[in-house]
This record gives structure tokens, sequence and C-alpha cells, in this order.
């Protein structure tokens, strides 16, 4: 306990002269809290470059985490090294973050048995929607089940590539329908989109847009992980998105699970959040509010997968959600941020 503390003052000291590389100080609060053992508060922050910074990454030591907190270590290492990947101010950070990288990587069949976090999030919440209760969040359990009613979209392309590039490739998101008639009336309504481009929307129908992380194992190669990382469902219960119930799911630090978040919640000051920045709002913001820019026309236009397809030929099709996840494992290998690592790796 006196180690964390002498930790959190010296940098405290350190940041408290200013400016860190242009960011305010208060970035450094979730590496604080990460150095002292503690719950970063946030799923998504990136590490600002400066002497402070540096302290603090001297005292991170991932061999005295077990595998699933060197995972999560991971995760929050890599989007700081992929953040201005290119810029000259933060190369002493990315050479050191590097390091951090391989240092945290797992070997590929132990990232294979983390925990998954959607099948033990699904336990704690209903698993249908419930007309009665449209308010009430819920999880499917048989969302990954490859027999059973959600069709996993597959393209020529990835699927949801606005979420993809903004997480340069370091999650794969998995866009699911389920049609209120079940496994075969979803497979014809997917097979049909190639040509209803502006399909009618059933009463009953499901949408849901899953993300999961991709992890860097002891082979020095991105690999995908059981973390499912958020959840985003949007329920039809009125005729052709006349009435929409929407619900997002995080996956929480401290005990793994993933919760939904609250009508009016909002997000930590220093967290990095696809939503708000997509909408061009504060983080102060209830994050579902920042939803309705992107989704909130009813019928098949609240669903941007179905919208691009009115425009673009997506080729959309039945899939499954290991060719989402190839594919984004493919582009990031070859985004030119996994190059920089890679040629850090070489040189040191």
């Amino acid at each position: 306990m006196i180690r964390r503390v002498a930790i959190l003052v010296a940098t405290t000291i350190l940041a408290s002269c200013g400016s860190i590389g242009g960011t305010p100080s208060a970035s450094l609060q979730p590496l604080e809290l990460m150095a002292a053992g503690a719950d970063p508060g946030a799923l998504d922050w990136y590490i600002p470059a400066g002497s402070a910074t540096m302290v603090l990454l001297d005292h991170l030591d991932p061999g005295r985490l077990d595998a699933t907190r060197r995972a999560l270590l991971q995760r929050d290492l890599w989007m700081s090294f992929d953040t201005g990947y290119a810029r000259e101010d933060r190369a002493a950070l990315r050479a050191r973050l590097a390091v951090l990288l391989r240092r945290t990587a797992l070997p590929a069949e132990e990232i294979g048995r983390l925990p998954d976090t959607y099948a033990e999030s699904v336990k704690l919440y209903p698993t249908s929607f419930d007309p009665a209760k449209p308010e009430q969040p819920f999880l499917p359990a048989d969302l990954f089940d490859p027999n059973g009613p959600w069709i996993a979209l597959h393209s020529d392309g990835v699927v949801a590539f606005q979420h993809d590039t903004f997480f340069a490739n370091r999650s794969a998101f998995i866009v699911f329908v389920r049609h209120p008639e079940g496994r075969d009336a979803g497979l014809r309504f997917v097979e049909g989109l190639a040509k209803r481009k502006s399909p009618e929307i059933p009463v009953g129908m499901a949408f849901a847009n899953v993300r999961r992380g991709l992890l860097i194992s002891d082979g020095g190669t991105p690999v995908p992980s059981p973390f499912t990382e958020s959840v985003q469902l949007r329920h039809y219960w009125g005729r052709n998105g006349n009435e929409q119930a929407v619900f997002k799911f995080e996956l929480g630090r401290r005990d793994l699970r993933l919760r939904p978040l609250r009508p009016n919640e909002a997000k930590p000051g220093y967290a990095v959040s696809f939503e708000h920045v997509s909408a061009r709002q504060s983080l102060s913001i209830p994050v579902m509010s920042t939803c309705l820019d992107c989704h909130g026309a009813g019928g098949a236009g609240g669903v941007q997968v179905l919208q691009h397809n009115m425009t673009v030929d997506y080729h959309l099709r039945p899939g499954t959600p290991e060719q989402e996840m190839a594919k984004v494992v493919r582009r990031k290998t070859e985004h030119d941020s996994w190059r920089a690592l890679e040629a850090l790796w070489r040189a040191d």
C-alpha cells in the first residue's frame, strides 16, 4: 500500500506542473489508478506523452498480473500506441509501449481460455425483450448459437466499417439480425437484401452490434479474444420501426461483466467514445442520446448497415462471427500502426 501511495504522489507532483504533451494532466487519471492496482474507470482511454507518464509506466509490472489483467492492460496500452502512432512527439512513449505490449502478450491458447464475458453476463439479465417492460435491458442467451435465430451479417468487406475504423481494427464489430419468425425467416431476410434495398422491418425484428476485442499473442500476431466489450441492441416493437427499444451494454473492468448504460449516463472526461465523436458532442452528454444522431430514423434507416446498403452494394449475406473477426485481424496486420509496432519490435 505504501508503494502504491508513493507512486501516486510522485506522479501527481509531476502532473501538476501543467499539461503533458499538450493533453490535460487529468488524462493521467486512469493510468494512475491502474498503477495503484485500481479500476481505471473507463473501457477506452489513452495515455498522454510526458515524464509523468514514463514514471507510471516504469511501475507497471505485467509479470505480477494474472492472465486476465495482463490482457486488459494490453488492450489499454495498445490503444495508446495506436494514438498518434506516426507523431514524433509520441516517439519515446511508443517505444516504451512497444516493450510493454510484448511483455503483456499471452500464448494464443491461453487467450482462448480467458473469461467469456458475454457467457457470464447473460446470466444476469432477461434473455428476451418484454413488450410489457420496453425499457428493461436484455441479453439474448442464443446470440452466438450457430443454429439459432440470430444471423451474423457478412459482406465483401467489414460490415461495421465505421466502428472498426474508429478503433483501428483492435476490435471486431459483428452485426446480427433476428427475425421474429425464426432462423429460416432471418436467412431469407438477409439473402433478400441484395434486391430489397429498403426492406420492411416487421414487429419484433431485432439487431445487435457486438464488439469483440483482439489481443496480441506471444507469437506477435493479433488474435480474437473471448472479451465481448460492448453490445448494442435495437428491438423494433412498432410496425416498420415506429417504436424502437435501444440498449447498450459495456464491459465493466472490475467484475468483467457487461452492464447496461443508464439512460442519463455520460462517460468520464478521459474516456474515448465512438458515439460522442460521431455525434460531435461532449462526453458530458448522455451516451444513449448521442446514438440518435446516426440511428434516429425509423425502419431500415435506423440501422446504419441497412442504410448504407441502400446506396452502396454491400453484398450482404449470412455469415459467421469468425469470418468477421478474421477480416478485422487481416485489416489490422495491413494497417500502418501495426507495421510501426513491428518495426519497434525488430529494433529492440
